[in-house]
């Protein structure tokens, strides 16, 4: 006897909802084996919002739910513009959790590879460099995302026509090493892009797992295929361990060999041998944005080399500047130093800080690795033990004094040059910070997506 299909479940929420007093579901916006996604109003702000809810069937215990509200919780604190803002996070009547976040236009990466595959080079550099810009300020804060793929990579049109990445679902990604959750659940597309440490021990991860997930992210988006592909979870478990992916330039030969090396980097099996961290990845990513716009949240790539006749010139130009600003330091620091103590009376090293005597304050004696955006700047220094902070521009400039006062403090117990330009926590105007320059001793505001060096005080 013939028996209809089973209809698909029922969304735990329905339009014309009002959840919590405040939220009027519109429509569904897409599901998947975790959760669903509404497109409400906001009543009170009188703005639109998209909704996660956990598919109930999934909340098996309490303590899903409750990791549930913890994960987006955690996820709220991001602020950079390459995550998806979480507004509120709270429960229905019956207990079901649910994610308030901001509303995307747009479409996700997976969806855009469905329509024009393989994508263009430029266009994959650009968006995974500004994915690397979000997670960089995910793993500041200490959190792993876990389940990067282009479905979780969000291309937003802002009002003004500008295209944005977005990294998608920070709040449920933790809650798919959960036991109790099916593999089914997860979905084959998630575990393609999981990684042998991952594959191995859920709960025993770093953030270099996200670093091979962006990896097989990058192959896919290039060549139209995942390395990995196979007809079941365990065959592709199996592939991810054992099996070494084949280079993507056989794929797709116009693929530049510096990219294919990119890639391959990432997909190493052995975690240390991947980037160091996904602001290196982005760095890395540079060269191969060139033919497209520029990249918002991350500098430019490096130009073209000029002419040899012309560069000569450029280059004695070049060397007379750097001269002067040199000088410029020594008269700043000179004048500075005058009737003040010099930095060995001033400043005292222990252990991994410095103690500024003359104004109180205590520095991270090495800056963190790397350049970053100001939002990441700030996570950073949130997230080191011992209470630091961004510093105020005043204290920036009192520093000044260990690298432009005669005599300086040794650079190598204080490894900060003349040529750094480090973030202070005030904000400038609208979309700007304030920096500090120390190649001249001035102040002066950068756009607050741009990277600049981060020194942590207390």
């Amino acid at each position: 006897m013939w028996h209809p299909p089973p209809a698909p479940p029922r969304a735990p929420v329905q339009p014309g909802e009002v959840l919590r007093g405040k939220y009027r579901v519109e429509r569904l916006l897409g599901q998947g084996g975790m959760a669903y996604v509404v497109s409400a109003w906001h009543l009170h702000l009188e703005q639109r919002v998209a909704i996660k809810l956990l598919r109930p069937e999934t909340v098996l215990e309490g303590e899903v739910a409750t990791r549930f509200l913890r994960e987006a919780r955690a996820a709220s604190r991001l602020e950079g513009r390459h995550v998806t803002r979480v507004l509120d996070v709270d429960r229905l009547d019956d207990g079901l959790p649910f994610i308030v976040m901001e509303y995307l236009e747009g479409a996700d990466l997976a969806q855009i590879l469905q329509t024009r595959a393989p994508l263009p080079v430029h266009d994959v550099a650009t968006w995974v460099r500004q994915a690397c810009t979000g997670i960089a300020e995910a793993h500041a804060l200490g959190i792993v995302h876990r389940d990067l793929k282009p479905a979780n990579l969000f291309l937003a049109q802002k009002r003004g026509g500008e295209a944005v990445v977005k990294v998608l679902d920070f709040g449920i990604s933790k809650l798919l090493e959960d036991t109790r959750i099916t593999r089914e659940a997860v979905g084959m597309g998630s575990a393609e892009y999981m990684s042998p440490e991952q594959m191995r021990s859920a709960g025993d991860v770093d953030a270099r797992t996200d670093l091979w997930s962006l990896g097989i992210t990058l192959y896919e988006l290039c060549t139209g295929a995942t390395p990995f592909h196979a007809e079941s979870i365990a065959q592709v478990g199996a592939a991810v361990l054992t099996r070494e992916p084949t280079p993507p330039r056989q794929r797709r030969p116009d693929l530049p060999p510096g990219l294919e090396a990119v890639i391959l980097r990432c997909l190493d099996k052995d975690p240390a041998r991947r980037f160091a961290g996904a602001l290196q990845l982005a760095s890395a990513l540079a060269p191969f944005t060139v033919a497209a716009a520029p990249v918002t949240g991350l500098p430019p790539p490096a130009p073209s080399p000029p002419p040899r006749g012309f560069s000569a010139r450029v280059g004695v130009a070049v060397s007379v500047l750097a001269a002067a600003l040199v000088v410029v330091a020594f008269v700043v620091g000179r004048g500075r130093a005058a009737g003040t103590p010099s930095p060995a009376a001033r400043f005292e090293l222990d252990g991994g800080t410095l103690h500024d005597e003359e104004s109180s304050l205590t520095w991270q004696r090495k800056p963190a690795p790397g350049s970053m955006d100001w939002a990441s700047a700030k996570a950073y220094c949130a997230h080191q033990s011992g209470d630091f902070r961004l510093p105020e521009v005043e204290e920036l400039m009192g520093l000044l004094a260990v690298t432009t006062a005669t005599p300086p403090l040794d650079p190598a117990s204080f490894s900060t040059t003349a040529v750094d330009v480090f973030w202070s926590g005030s904000p400038a105007g609208p979309g700007a910070a304030s920096v500090v320059h120390f190649s001249s001793g001035r102040r002066g505001t950068s756009v607050i997506s741009e990277r600049n060096r981060v020194r942590c005080v207390r």
